[in-house]
């Protein structure tokens, strides 16, 4: 079984040269190469996310000031929220440390859920431009695909 790494990044790259609606090898060859391209971004994007969440994360257990700053503003931003809500109401009601980490994975959950929807988006509309030209291309030769 293959890892999801290789099934997210090395899938978009590997489909264009097996895919019957690119049109001709250079066609293919473009469309994995942006492709590629496509998949790094993203990697370098969704890591640096990462990357910044654990430093932050990193920084509140070093630094109580900046603890203790997390934690009142994250207290602040649920009080201006309803607390029907499960996962809301647990988070008022949780320890400080518990807030200090809410305060820092909600944001960073919400980016990266943006990073890698963004990619995916990119991913089908990469795919889309390199079959309309291969479409464009066949109709100019007379056959169809």
């Amino acid at each position: 079984m293959t890892s999801f790494g290789v099934q997210c990044v090395g899938t978009p790259m590997l489909t264009p040269y097996y895919s019957n609606e690119k049109g001709d090898i250079a066609n293919r060859i473009q469309c994995a190469a942006e492709q590629t391209k496509n998949a790094a971004v993203t990697g370098i994007q969704a890591g640096a996310v990462i990357g910044a969440t654990t430093a932050l994360g990193y920084i509140a257990k070093k630094c109580p000031k900046v603890a203790e700053f997390l934690g009142k503003g994250i207290g602040k931003a649920l009080e201006l929220l309803p607390g029907k809500n499960k996962i809301i109401s647990a988070v008022k009601n949780a320890s400080p440390k518990t807030k200090v980490a809410a305060a820092i994975l909600a944001p960073a959950a919400a980016l990266l859920s943006y990073v890698l929807g963004k990619g995916i988006y990119q991913t089908g509309q990469i795919d889309q431009k390199y079959t309309d030209a291969a479409k464009v291309e066949s109709r100019e030769k007379g056959y169809l695909l």
